[in-house]
């Protein structure tokens, strides 16, 4: 799913950050914690809304 998603959670990162290390670094963030809390979706069709 993180796949599918990477270009979106890119483009969500460069809105707020201008260095790509640091986008890099936020998405990694965003994949970990989505990964460690992945039981508290409740929802898979909202997938993408949860990891953003």
């Amino acid at each position: 799913m993180i796949r599918v998603y990477q270009h979106d959670l890119y483009s969500l990162a460069r809105t707020y950050l201008k260095r790509d290390e640091d986008c890099a670094d936020a998405i990694q963030e965003t994949i970990f914690k989505s990964f460690k809390a992945i039981h508290s979706l409740r929802e898979p069709a909202y997938f993408k809304t949860w990891l953003n």
